[in-house]
């Protein structure tokens, strides 16, 4: 038996069946596109909510270890000041890195902190003042027998300036410029330690290319070059002598061995080339590259040089030798700039 009782609000209903009750609300209903809304509304702001609360980093904690006795900061970079990595950030990347300079144009190479210390640590120089007993751009613990120190304080014949020779305006080059050259200083002579601070050891370096001339067969008169350092052999001349100047810091240039000229019309590309043999001759002083006087004990004679080449076509070099230590030298080797190329190259002229 069902019974519906009538209370007195007519906005109420309550229908017993059995013994539920129920009551029945009329509620104004609201549209579908409301609640849609509304939805949104409530989900964008809790989106927001979690996205302001994911940005909000906790504050580290202070390191004691970046804060002297007296509570003042103290930066951590100071430290490795001589070190690589400080004379990298310090010097080499705002100063000697930029477009134009030594950003892997030619060596040394700064453009990193490895292609730094590779490019500097018992690197041979190319232009060195006569006056100097120096061999390399950083000899280990001999700070003064180190081209990197003199190229940051004095002019050196045959180079373009004291070095940087423009400072970058975010450098502070010209504030600190004593303490990072006592930076530079310190880091060779305490052995020119690598990034991992292991001390330099001495190396066997491949020999090396000091100086290229040619004469008429005979002649003692080297034919001049042009404007971009090529030999200009007249087309009168029909025989010729070729001087190479090779040198080795360890092994004399007299006891190398191999001793190969190979001439090509390419400039990078010798699988084409014609060989010569060197001779080994009594040393003969004359220029060498970079306008300072160099021993020649390597020679090449050629005759009909005229039905070789033509004329204005460019002859480039390479010699082959081997110190008895290291692997055969190719010279000027493939990564050679190109003006370093051309040098140690020739062509006939009128």
């Amino acid at each position: 038996m069902i019974k519906t009782i009538n209370k007195y609000h007519n906005k109420h209903r309550y229908s017993y069946t059995g013994k539920n009750l129920k009551n029945e609300v009329n509620i104004p209903k609201i549209s579908a596109c409301a609640m849609t809304f509304r939805k949104t509304l409530l989900f964008t702001l809790a989106l927001c909510i979690i996205l302001v609360s994911a940005c909000k980093k906790d504050e580290a904690p202070l390191n004691p270890f970046d804060r002297d006795e007296d509570g003042n900061t103290v930066v951590v970079d100071s430290l490795k000041a001589k070190s690589i990595e400080g004379l990298y950030q310090n010097i080499f990347k705002p100063n000697c890195s930029t477009s134009g300079c030594h950003d892997g144009t030619f060596a040394p190479d700064f453009r990193t902190i490895e292609s730094s210390y590779n490019t500097l640590v018992w690197s041979d120089i190319i232009n060195n003042d006569p006056s100097l007993a120096i061999d390399f751009r950083v000899k280990p613990s001999e700070s003064n027998k180190s081209m990197l120190v003199n190229r940051l304080t004095s002019f050196v014949p045959n180079t373009s300036g004291i070095m940087p020779l423009e400072v970058s305006p975010d450098s502070d080059w010209n504030e600190k410029k004593e303490q990072y050259i006592q930076d530079v200083r310190d880091w060779i002579n305490e052995g020119a330690k690598d990034i991992s601070g292991n001390v330099a050891t001495e190396i066997n370096l491949k020999p090396q290319l000091t100086g290229f001339y040619i004469t008429a067969a005979g002649s003692s008169t080297p034919f001049p070059r042009n404007v971009n350092g090529v030999i200009k052999v007249p087309s009168t001349a029909t025989n010729i002598d070729l001087y190479i100047g090779i040198e080795d810091k360890e092994t004399s240039s007299d006891l190398l061995t191999i001793n190969e000229l190979l001439l090509s019309k390419a400039q990078n590309n010798f699988d084409q080339a014609t060989t010569y043999n060197m001779s080994i001759i009594n040393p003969i002083t004359n220029l060498g590259y970079g306008g300072n006087n160099t021993s020649y004990y390597h020679k090449v004679s050629i005759s009909g040089i005229d039905m070789l080449y033509q004329n204005d076509e460019y002859v480039f070099i390479k010699a082959i030798v081997n110190d008895g230590v290291n692997e055969n030298a190719n010279l000027p080797g493939e990564n050679t700039l190109d003006h370093i190329k051309y040098y140690y190259s020739f062509k006939r002229v009128l």
